[in-house]
């Protein structure tokens, strides 16, 4: 498969006797000399993915044409030609977006053509964030618009040295002016720590990838939550976690007693916070739908008698939660017991997978 766009280049297939060839018993012209077979033509862009192929149909190779005649010069010259004057259309295309600026959480739509392509896995994406995880987003019947929610939060990575933040992805130097910078901290010496924190405010480009396709982009303005008495700055672990690990969050509006703090439709009652600012609890085992298929996928969230906070997501490590097997009771609650391998005489039925949550 090559795209086809109007930069082209030209592949030019010929006999070749190479002991490679000589090899796989390829028969070549009786005269010696090199014979075409066939061309392809190739660019880049957004453009689909097309075959266009010349080729020469017989099977006597001694009928082949022969390299470097002015006939297949001049055919190949004109092929050239004829495709650089193709005006090819991407297979999806987003002609606008609204609103242009939304805050995180809120729903904008994506207007367009071909969002409806079959079997290519279609997806927003933020053009910088490649890596951030969203919601499936629902795709009208006639393909030619696309609801998205904008994340209320994104996922930054422990750094291995000291004084060094994850800003887009890379761990960079601590830049002089620290506003708005999130170091998440590394808790454990043999692995990075994911940490969550608030979708940032700023100019986003999005566009709709998938399987070797993908569309222009557009602009979107994500503006800055209001003001909430209840906030969550930094959320960690939050990614991989087990029913039981220790989860740390950092933010505002905290009180001394009472807070609630809820991870998809699992409860954790009166956390406290010593200071207003922090607070910590284990983890509960995963309860609700998903936010995505076939994940423990899920928002946390923190409210008390002052409100309820933003929301930062949340996944739990991938095993199947129902089965007591997996499990383990320490004080505090529920753990997370990986399966031990059965000895080799003892014949064990499969292990069973968490069905799907929607």
């Amino acid at each position: 498969m090559v795209a086809i766009t109007r930069t082209l280049s030209l592949v030019e297939l010929y006999t070749d006797d190479t002991k490679e060839n000589v090899a796989n018993d390829c028969k070549f012209p009786a005269d010696g000399r090199t014979a075409w077979f066939g061309s392809y033509f190739a660019g880049a862009g957004s453009e689909s993915e097309y075959t266009i192929t010349l080729s020469y149909d017989t099977d006597d190779v001694n009928a082949l044409p022969k390299k470097g005649t002015p006939e297949l010069e001049r055919v190949l010259s004109d092929v050239v030609t004829m495709l650089k004057t193709f005006e090819l259309k991407p297979p999806i295309v987003i002609s606008r977006i609204e609103p242009l600026t939304a805050a995180p959480g809120a729903i904008v739509t994506l207007h367009g053509s071909g969002f409806g392509l079959k079997n290519f896995n279609l997806e927003p994406c933020f053009v910088t964030l490649p890596d951030l995880t969203m919601a499936p987003a629902a795709v009208a019947p006639d393909g030619k618009s696309m609801r998205l929610e904008i994340p209320q939060s994104r996922t930054i990575v422990s750094c291995d040295q000291p004084g060094y933040v994850d800003i887009g992805g890379n761990c960079v130097p601590v830049p002089p002016n620290r506003a708005g910078i999130v170091e998440c901290p590394r808790v454990n010496d043999r692995h990075p720590t994911f940490c969550g924190v608030p979708f940032s405010p700023g100019v986003y480009q999005i566009e709709i990838v998938g399987e070797m396709v993908r569309s222009n982009d557009v602009t979107l303005t994500v503006t800055a939550p209001k003001g909430a008495s209840v906030s969550i700055s930094l959320l960690y672990p939050n990614n991989g976690v087990l029913p039981g690990d220790t989860i740390r969050v950092r933010g505002q509006g905290f009180t001394r007693t009472g807070n609630t703090v809820k991870i998809g439709s699992a409860v954790v009652s009166n956390v406290p916070s010593p200071d207003g600012s922090s607070l910590e609890f284990e983890a509960p085992l995963p309860a609700g739908d998903s936010l995505i298929r076939g994940q423990y996928y899920f928002e946390a969230s923190v409210a008390n008698e002052r409100g309820k906070s933003n929301a930062i997501a949340l996944s739990y490590h991938y095993a199947d939660y129902t089965n007591p097997n997996t499990l383990r009771w320490r004080p505090g609650g529920w753990a997370y017991r990986p399966q031990q391998q059965a000895p080799a005489h003892t014949n064990t039925a499969p292990q069973s997978q968490p069905s799907s949550q929607h």
